[in-house]
């Protein structure tokens, strides 16, 4: 990481006030420029205002299915719910990525039934899929990274598709 940061002659991050990290590996700040996650705006032209849909309420996830997302926790909350008979909830888990084979296991393990994991989609597709959500999810582990603050794509999307997003972490 030292070394690739000493050579470029610019470095790109995600997450603002990075100045402190970058100047511990003895690297000038200077060559760091800030760029945030941004989101098309036009992609969202014509998306139908929100309006409740038939049951069941969809709960859904729209991102990279890894190990910083804490997706268990959200496997846990279905067990739960369908332990309460909570058949009118179900979690939709969209994407690709590290731990997506481990996660279609447990759910496939623990019968959640109620809990539905897709394939990635087109980031052209992503307002149409997110239309068809109650409300958004972003459920983050604690890891030291995160002290440099969230940088996360998918918060624009769901804010452009006009759902309640639920967020859990710190």
């Amino acid at each position: 990481e030292r070394t690739l940061f000493r050579a470029a002659e610019r470095t790109i991050m995600l997450w603002r006030d990075t100045d402190e990290y970058v100047h511990r590996l003895g690297i000038a700040t200077d060559k760091q420029v800030w760029i945030p996650h941004v989101v098309d705006p036009r992609l969202y032209d014509g998306l139908p205002e929100y309006a409740d849909h038939e049951p069941p309420f969809t709960v859904m996830y729209l991102g990279s299915l890894v190990e910083s997302m804490a997706l268990d926790v959200v496997l846990d909350a279905a067990r739960i719910l369908l332990t309460a008979g909570r058949s009118d909830i179900r979690i939709v888990l969209i994407g690709g990525g590290s731990e997506r084979s481990r996660l279609v296991s447990r759910a496939h393990e623990l019968h959640l039934s109620n809990v539905e994991i897709r394939e990635p989609v087109p980031k052209a597709e992503v307002p149409k899929v997110l239309a068809s959500a109650d409300c958004f999810l972003c459920c983050t582990r604690r890891l030291p990274v995160y002290r440099y603050g969230l940088s996360m794509s998918k918060t624009g999307e769901y804010l452009m598709a006009g759902r309640p997003v639920v967020f859990a972490g710190e």
